[in-house]
Formats: C-alpha cells, sequence, structure tokens
C-alpha cells in the first residue's frame, strides 16, 4: 500500500488592491494623526501665549494696585519750596494719564537716601514702533515740589488698547473721569476708589489673528475719607460710613 503525501497548503501575496487599500489607510492614519498633534502644539503655543500676556499684565495691574492702595496727600500745603503731593488724573479718552503720591516706595540700594514715599506717574505714548502704544511708570524715591519731574521711567505693558480711569468722590457718591487735588473742586482730597480699565490688543505671532485681552479692577484708596452715605440710603443723618 502506498501513502499519498499530505497535501500541502498553497500561499499566495497580496494583490495590488489590498495594498493600495492598506497603503492609504496608513496614509489616513498618518494624516490623522500628524494633524492631532499640529493642533495640540498650536494649542499649546496660543495658551502660553496668552498666558504669558495675560501673566504680564497681571504682574503690572497688581503693583499699580499696590500703589494706588497707599496713595496719599500731606496736609501741610503751605510750605514752600519743600515738597508737594498731588493726586491728578487726567482724562485722554483712551489714554489717561495719573500722577500721584504713594507710600509703597521699596529702597533698592544699600544706603540710598529713600523712604517708602514717592511720586508716581503713568501715562501712555508710542514705543519703539510706530504702531505699538505703551503704557509708561514713572517712580521717584524722593518727593520734592516738583511732582512730574525726576526719577526712573519704565515701560509696564505694551499693545495698550485702552488705559481708562475713574475716580470714585466719597462726598457726593459719583464716579468722576478726572481728578485734581491741587484745583477747588477736590482741593487737597483723594477718591475713594480709583476703577481701571486695562485692554490689551496684540497679533498672535502663530495664528495672525488680532487678540484682546480686558482687564478690570478697583482699587479702594486705605488713607481717603470714608464715603458719606445719603439720606435716602438709609443712614438717617448722613454721618460717614466706610465703604
Amino acid at each position: 500500500m502506498t501513502l499519498m503525501p499530505p497535501c500541502q497548503s498553497r500561499r499566495r501575496g497580496l494583490t495590488l488592491i489590498e495594498v493600495v487599500i492598506s497603503l492609504g489607510i496608513l496614509v489616513f492614519i498618518g494624516a490623522m494623526t500628524w494633524q492631532t498633534i499640529a493642533g495640540s502644539l498650536m494649542l499649546r503655543d496660543i495658551l502660553a501665549y496668552e498666558d504669558s500676556v495675560s501673566r504680564s499684565a497681571r504682574v503690572a495691574m497688581d503693583q499699580i494696585k499696590k500703589e494706588l492702595r497707599v496713595a496719599f496727600l500731606t496736609s501741610n500745603t503751605t510750605a514752600v519750596n519743600t515738597y508737594q503731593t498731588v493726586f491728578i488724573g487726567k482724562d485722554g479718552g483712551e489714554e489717561d494719564q495719573l500722577w500721584f503720591n504713594t507710600m509703597a516706595h521699596r529702597r533698592k540700594y544699600v544706603g540710598a537716601r529713600e523712604g517708602d514715599q514717592a511720586e508716581v506717574t503713568l501715562w501712555v505714548e508710542k514705543g519703539t514702533k510706530e504702531t505699538e502704544q505703551v503704557l509708561f511708570h514713572r517712580e521717584s524715591g524722593r518727593v520734592d515740589h516738583e511732582p512730574e519731574k525726576g526719577g526712573v521711567v519704565l515701560p509696564m505693558i505694551t499693545h495698550i488698547k485702552t488705559f481708562n480711569l475713574r475716580y470714585l468722590d466719597g462726598t457726593i457718591n459719583e464716579w468722576q473721569d478726572e481728578w485734581d487735588s491741587t484745583g477747588p473742586d477736590q482741593s487737597n482730597r483723594l477718591p475713594r476708589a480709583v476703577e481701571i480699565t486695562l485692554v490689551i490688543e496684540k497679533e498672535h505671532p502663530e495664528t495672525g489673528e488680532e487678540q484682546t485681552f480686558t482687564f478690570l479692577n478697583t482699587v479702594v484708596l486705605e488713607t481717603a475719607a470714608p464715603m458719606k452715605r445719603s439720606l435716602l440710603a438709609g443712614d438717617g443723618g448722613g454721618r460717614k460710613l466706610p465703604i
């Protein structure tokens, strides 16, 4: 009896259609993977950029709030050629200016003849680029009879679109667009609070789109007189109450 050899399985390769379909699937998966990675990287760059702008603005706003919170005026207004304290805010539309004295100064050099008092000025003007608006900060570590001169000038925030200030008059409980402690209406008085509106408009370096960042803060001045509540508010006699 003769034994027959077992049947061997027949092997065959991939057809051209199967190869094309497989390559198409691989290309589709690769494209989807690359698109996902590219989108994630772009989102990371956008978030990092927005965070850097917001962080720099918050740092500047924190410094402004710290200085405004302890703004002061001296009651000695008759001294000649000694020193002068002011709180002057000028309305410039979307680019306001402010001069004031503060007790938030920090000495940076050992032995410097400075205390905690300083003169501060905030204003907006064009930077190195013609279209770029910059918020500048001037601080003088010594208070003198020229509150608008001297000190060190440094840029705080770039690409400023709006720097608007409003001042709460505690005697009439109304917001004012301007304040002048040297004038007759607010003679040697501080506003009870200052509202700060800061808008930054900047083109994103990756997408090229204009992005707007808005920051709004209200600072209560610690050395200002408390607000007077009106009779309509129910205080019964117009007595002074702190806000």
